[in-house]
C-alpha cells in the first residue's frame, strides 16, 4: 500500500516501481509485467485544497476568535494568527520557536537582522540552517515586553481556565474552527458551490507568500517561506504573471478607452479591427 502526502507523490511511486517491473520482466524474474492501477489526476482529485486569505478575511478571523475560544484565551490565539500571518511560518514551525535557549526553532535577535535560528532534527531537511524574517514580523515580536521573551513565542490558551496546553493537532483544529466561524470559504464544490473547506493555518502562510512575491524575487521567497524547492515557490508568481499580461492588453488598448473596465469599447474596437 502507498502512502502518499500528495497525488504527485503518488505518482511518482508508482512510476519508479513501473520501471522496476518493467525491468524485472526483461530479466526473467518476472514472466510478465503485473497490472498497475493509473492515478486520475482530473476527476475527484484536487492538487491543491485552500487559497490565500485576503486582509478583510483575516480582520474577520480576529473579529471571529472569541466566539470559538473564549474572551479570557482570545489574545493569546490572536497573537498566534498575527503570527502566522505575518512570518509565513508553518503551524508546526510555530509552535517549536522560541525565545532562546536550545528547545524548538529559536530567535537570534543578536545580529544586524533578527534571524531564525531552523533545528534540522525538527524538519525533514535535517540541516541546521540561520534564515531572514520579514520585518512585520519582527515588528509583532517587538510588542512582547523583554519580561515575557523567554520559553515559547506563541502560547495559546485552552478555553477552560488554567487547563492543558492545546497539541499541535487541536491547534490546527481550533484557528479551523475561527476560520469557519468567520465564513471564510477557501474551498467548495464546484457542482453545487458548498463549501468544502474553511481557513486553515496553511491558508494564512500561502496568503503570507502571495503578498510577498510581488516584493521581492522568486529566490528571496524561497529563503522567506523555507521551500527546498524552487518549483513550489514559483506558484505564488503565476497570478503576478496574469496580472501583468492583462495589464499588457489593457494598454495596448488605452487610446481607444480608458482603463475604467470600459468593457463595450473594448467590444467594438475587436469588432472593428
Amino acid at each position: 500500500m502507498i502512502r502518499a502526502n500528495s497525488i504527485n507523490t503518488a505518482v511518482s511511486y508508482l512510476a519508479h516501481l513501473r520501471a522496476a517491473l518493467n525491468a524485472a520482466v526483461e530479466w526473467g524474474m518476472l514472466p510478465r509485467l503485473p497490472k498497475i492501477p493509473k492515478i486520475k489526476r482530473g476527476k475527484g482529485v484536487k492538487l491543491m485544497r485552500g487559497r490565500a486569505v485576503t486582509p478583510v478575511e483575516f480582520r474577520a478571523m480576529l473579529e471571529a476568535t472569541p466566539a470559538v475560544v473564549s474572551e479570557a484565551s482570545a489574545a493569546t490565539w490572536q497573537f498566534l494568527l498575527r503570527g502566522l500571518w505575518l512570518s509565513g511560518l508553518r503551524l508546526q514551525e510555530a509552535c517549536l520557536l522560541h525565545w532562546d535557549g536550545y528547545r524548538g526553532h529559536t530567535i537570534d535577535m543578536d545580529g544586524k537582522r533578527p534571524m531564525f535560528i531552523i533545528r534540522g532534527e525538527l524538519e525533514k531537511g535535517r540541516q541546521d540552517r540561520r534564515l531572514p524574517m520579514a520585518p512585520e514580523f519582527v515588528a509583532l515580536l517587538a510588542t512582547v515586553p523583554l519580561e515575557a521573551r523567554s520559553g515559547p513565542v506563541f502560547r495559546p490558551q485552552a478555553k477552560r481556565r488554567g487547563g492543558p496546553t492545546p497539541s499541535l493537532h487541536r491547534i490546527g483544529e481550533v484557528i479551523a474552527k475561527i476560520g469557519e466561524q468567520a465564513k471564510v470559504v477557501v474551498d467548495a464544490d464546484p457542482r453545487t458551490g458548498e463549501p468544502t473547506k474553511f481557513a486553515s493555518a496553511h491558508d494564512l502562510r500561502r496568503a503570507f507568500g502571495y503578498r510577498w512575491a510581488p516584493r521581492v524575487m522568486p529566490a528571496i521567497l524561497q529563503k522567506l517561506m523555507r521551500h527546498a524547492s524552487i518549483q513550489t515557490t514559483m506558484q505564488y508568481y503565476v497570478n503576478i504573471e496574469a496580472d501583468d499580461v492583462a495589464n499588457a492588453l489593457w494598454a495596448a488598448t488605452s487610446n481607444t478607452f480608458s482603463n475604467s473596465c470600459d468593457f463595450e469599447a473594448a467590444i467594438e474596437e475587436a469588432t472593428d479591427s
